[in-house]
């Protein structure tokens, strides 16, 4: 799959999984310098996108920071994945990430990487 989409974007694509426990949160809130796609494989978990603070962080070339709330703002996207659904958001796409309390969680991040 990732060769294929390798050929199809001309950039890298790799790919991780994450297993998250029920009712916790893998990572704080921050942006990549990839571009996303979530593919969601058993359990639930709740995407929060927010958009970029300020139009130097939009389409970032690197990753940025761990963010509190506060530096955040109100959630553009609040959204419930179950398996078989597909997220996707671009470079630069503040986020974070929980499991829902009553089921852990399992997902797939493919991710292509900007071209050189």
């Amino acid at each position: 799959l990732t060769t294929t989409l390798q050929e199809m974007f001309g950039s890298f694509v790799g790919s991780n999984i994450y297993m998250t426990p029920a009712g916790t949160q893998g990572f704080a809130p921050h942006y990549d310098d990839i571009e996303a796609f979530i593919m969601q494989i058993e359990g639930k978990k709740q995407w929060k996108l927010y958009k970029p603070r300020s139009r130097q962080e939009m389409l970032p070339r690197v990753s940025s920071k761990n963010f509190s709330q506060s530096e955040i703002g109100e959630s553009i996207l609040d959204v419930v994945l179950e398996p078989g659904d597909l997220l996707y958001f671009p470079r630069g796409t503040i986020h974070q990430a929980n499991a829902l309390s009553d089921t852990h969680s399992l997902h797939i991040t493919l991710s292509t990487s900007q071209k050189n």
